[in-house]
């Protein structure tokens, strides 16, 4: 069910709406069939006046909650890629401070920060989107943040701007655990469910209020596709690691591949 999951995350994000769309229509057509089958043959009355008034309100208090998730979804995406967005302009920052740094040290560090990338791209990456936490990534940073120290203690020369060394990996430190706490920030499922309780019964109210005919269900049906749009925009942005607008581990390859050529004086 997992790798079905994932299989669904990583469709394009038009073609995820999409679904969303077809889904909120077959649904809605469903249980109108459904209910016209069962109450339908009671032969109950519909009022067209009322019927306009409430369906109106119900439908625009729908959509004014999917437009608010949406918002919220948005804001939460954006704030997961300027996280992320930190994260490499801190490790660009203690590359160009590697950069300046004696051979020697640069070999102490150079690997343990190496490893603590690649080990962001192949084993904490895949676990972004859940509330899983990568034990090899932690202790590969563990082990970068040990090296720094080394350094720092070993250093007998004139300073060797060990306030900086210090400032970077805190900054380093902080950033990740920012990353680590937004990473599984999804909407809870509960808004989900609710998302969907509020849709039917729409269409529960307007089976009992409309007149029940082949064009209230057209009338029905782009009321639903409108709101299976925005669901389906909710759903995209609410899983920021995934999909065309997701966050992607691609990103680090640059930082890697600038720390490859860096050597020391």
């Amino acid at each position: 069910s997992v790798c079905a999951m994932e299989q669904i995350y990583n469709l394009s994000d038009l073609t995820k709406v999409l679904v969303f769309v077809l889904l909120s229509c077959s649904s809605a057509a469903l249980v109108y069939h459904v209910l016209n089958a069962t109450i339908g043959k009671f032969n109950l009355p519909s009022d067209s006046y009322y019927g306009v008034n409430i369906i109106g309100t119900m439908t625009s208090l729908c959509s004014i909650l999917l437009v608010f998730v949406l918002i919220q979804a948005i804001s939460t995406n954006a704030k997961i890629n300027s996280i992320v967005s930190d994260q490499l302009s801190e490790m660009y920052k203690f590359e160009k401070h590697l950069m300046v740094m004696p051979k020697n040290y640069v070999n102490e560090i150079k690997p343990h920060f190496a490893a603590y990338i690649d080990s962001i791209i192949s084993d904490e990456w895949k676990l972004m989107g859940s509330k899983a936490k990568s034990n090899e990534t932690e202790k590969r940073f563990d082990e970068f943040l040990a090296s720094v120290a080394n350094i720092e203690d070993a250093d007998s020369g004139p300073k060797l701007a060990k306030g900086d060394f210090a400032t970077l990996t805190d900054g380093l430190s902080k950033v990740r655990y920012l990353k680590l706490r937004a990473k599984a920030s999804s909407l809870p499922s509960e808004l989900y469910l609710g998302i969907v309780f509020l849709l039917l019964l729409n269409v529960f109210q307007f089976f009992l209020l409309a007149k029940r005919n082949n064009y209230s269900l057209s009338i029905l049906l782009l009321h639903v596709a409108a709101q299976g749009l925005v669901f389906g925009l909710i759903f995209v942005y609410d899983h920021p690691f995934y999909g065309e607008r997701g966050v992607k581990a691609e990103a680090y390859l640059d930082v890697r591949e600038k720390l490859n050529a860096i050597e020391g004086r």
